[in-house]
Formats: structure tokens, sequence, C-alpha cells
């Protein structure tokens, strides 16, 4: 025992951890360190931090594959060869099996396997539930048709804008949701995070100032009225989506079932009412339709994960990021125009909307 000692002293000695001889109680200090290591092992629990920002970072490089899609799940004549209403109609459904799985998880765990009947029966009593308390069953009927209405409005200004005026419009989405927030909800904004805002305003102005020799555009009173209402009406859904996912006690994919399923409803109301004599399915043998309308479904998982981690104003700072990075994309890979100015607009974009991240909520 006497030459163990000697050895184990030895090697603490090296280590620079003191080892109690054999036959002593351990020490508190060596018990103290070993909790310092588990309290910052790599698979400890992510804090909110952490999440808001993975959250963030994954629905910033979905939406950047979302529209790269867009492009090529594109004709070559421009347009595309799908319905979008049906198209959006699959993507509501994608998700809304996503949250049903991610749902039944949760009921796993707390009441074992359950089958789909019972699933559904379970599902439908804490729906009712939960509507007869807080009546949260309207808040997402407004939210299901009030998204199905935007996403049509989107390929309606195609037709009579493009996507540069449509995004510098979009550009005032981060101020009016911080508006929306204090009038509706009195959620206040850090003095840090309102100079962000404005600082991302001026670098997405940058970003989508056309070039000094092109011919200036000129829309009409519909064309700004149209964008504008898409614009607001985005910024309402943000701020009552998230709100609802923060203050509703329930859980994140049962919301979300109930969410896309109202979408899905609505989107096949709007395919019936205005399809032509085109199938449901038609133009959907393409691989890349199917990828964008999977990229869809994830997209919107996403955004419900920064609205329950980050807040609806974060969500607003993806879209000048992906504008941003894709004005870089584009000009890699499809010859887009770039100047100093679009350069130094997309910097802007990138530092405001990480100091965003960091700042402390109000």
């Amino acid at each position: 025992l006497s030459d163990l000692n000697h050895i184990t002293e030895t090697i603490d000695e090296h280590i620079g951890m003191p080892q109690p001889s054999l036959g002593n109680a351990p020490s508190l200090e060596r018990h103290h360190s070993i909790g310092k290591m588990s309290e910052s092992h790599p698979l400890a629990p992510l804090s909110n931090l952490d999440l808001r920002k993975l959250s963030f970072i994954f629905l910033v490089l979905v939406s950047v594959a979302v529209q790269l899609m867009y492009k090529f799940s594109q004709k070559s004549g421009g347009g595309y060869e799908y319905n979008t209403m049906s198209s959006m109609a699959i993507t509501e459904l994608v998700k809304f099996l996503m949250a049903c799985y991610a749902q039944r998880s949760i009921f796993k765990e707390k009441c074992g396997d359950l089958s789909v009947r019972q699933f559904l029966e379970k599902s439908v009593e804490e729906i009712k539930l939960h509507s007869e308390n807080s009546g949260f069953l309207k808040v997402y009927i407004f939210l299901g048709i009030s998204y199905a209405v935007g996403n049509q409005m989107v390929f309606k200004i195609m037709h009579v804008a493009d996507p540069g005026i449509l995004s510098l419009i979009k550009s005032t989405a981060p101020m009016l949701v911080a508006a929306m927030n204090f009038l509706i909800y009195r959620k206040t904004q850090t003095v840090p995070q309102m100079q962000c805002v404005i600082l991302l305003l001026c670098g997405l102005i940058a970003v989508t100032n056309p070039p000094c020799d092109a011919k200036a555009n000129t829309y009409t009173f519909f064309s700004f009225a149209l964008m504008g209402s898409n614009t607001l009406l985005s910024a309402v859904n943000s701020v009552i989506n998230a709100n609802a996912l923060k203050e509703l006690k329930m859980s994140m994919p049962m919301q979300n079932m109930v969410l896309y399923m109202i979408g899905f409803a609505a989107n096949l109301v709007f395919y019936w009412f205005t399809s032509s004599s085109e199938g449901f399915f038609h133009g959907f043998g393409s691989v890349s339709v199917w990828v964008l309308i999977f990229l869809n479904a994830t997209n919107g998982l996403a955004i419900n994960a920064v609205y329950k981690y980050g807040d609806a104003v974060l969500k607003t700072f993806s879209q000048p990021l992906c504008s941003a990075l894709l004005v870089g994309l584009s000009w890699a890979f499809f010859g887009m125009y770039m100047d100093r100015i679009k350069f130094q607009g997309a910097v802007t974009v990138v530092i405001t909307t990480y100091m965003y991240i960091q700042s402390p909520k109000a």
C-alpha cells in the first residue's frame, strides 16, 4: 500500500491534481472539480441562447436553399410548370405529417406506444381542452387562412413587380414587427436592438439598390398597394404566431398540427376555385419540384423554432440575411451584377444580424 500511495502521489504531481491517500475520504475540492467538468461536458443540455442561434442558422440555410430551388424548378422560359396552389397544399400536408411525428414522440414518452386511432383521439381531446381554455383555435384559423393568402399574393406580385422592389419594401418588416409587438402585446425592444433594425434597413437598401446605369422602373399604385399589404400581412402573422407559440400552454408540434391542417384546407379551397383543366399533380414529375416542397416544409418548421426560442423580430432578420447571401451566390453562379455598394450592404446585413442575435432581450 505504501508503494501504491507513492506511485499515485508521483502521478498527481505531474498532472497537477492532489490525490488523497488510500483509505481517506475524497476531498471536496476534487468533487468540485469533477462537477465543473460535468457542467462543461459537450453533451450537456443546450441553453436557450444556443437554441436561439441554432434555430436561426438552420432557418437561414433552409431559406437560401428554398430560394435557389425556386430558380432551378422554373421552366427555361420562366414561370412554373406546376400549379402553385396545389404545391402549397402538398407543402402544408407534409408539414402536418412532420408535426404529427413530433407530437407522437411526445405522447410516446408519456403514455407509451399509441395506435393511429388512439393518437388522433388524444390529439383531438387535447385540442378541444386548450381551445375551451384559451380559444387558440380561432387564432390558428386566422393564421392558416392568412398565410395561404399571403403566399398567393407573392405569386401575384411577381406579375406586376420584380423581386428587387419587393425585397426593398419588405425591408421594413423588422420595424413593423417591433412596432406591432409594442402596440398589440406591449413588448418593448432594447436600444441596441432598435439600432440593429435601423442599420439593417440601411444595409438592405444598399443590397437591393439597382445599378446606376439601369433604367428606372415605374409601378402603379396597385403594385405598391399589393406589396405593402403583403408586407403588413406578413408582419401581423409573424407577431401573432410568435406570441401564440410562446404564450399558449401547448406543445409546439400540436400547435403546428392545427396550423398546417388549416393551411392545407385553405390552399385546397383556393385550388378548387381557381384551378384550370390541368390536374392537381400536373408538372410534378420533376424531382426538383418535390425537393422544393420538402424544403418549404422544413422551412416552416424552422420558422416556428425561431418563434419558440427567439422572437418575431429575429425571424424577420432571416430574409435580409438570406438576401445578402444570395447576392454573393448569384454573383458567383448566375452572373449577377455586383459592385462595392452591394458588397458593403451585404456585409452590413450579416454583421447587423449577428449583433441582433447577441443583443440581450428587453
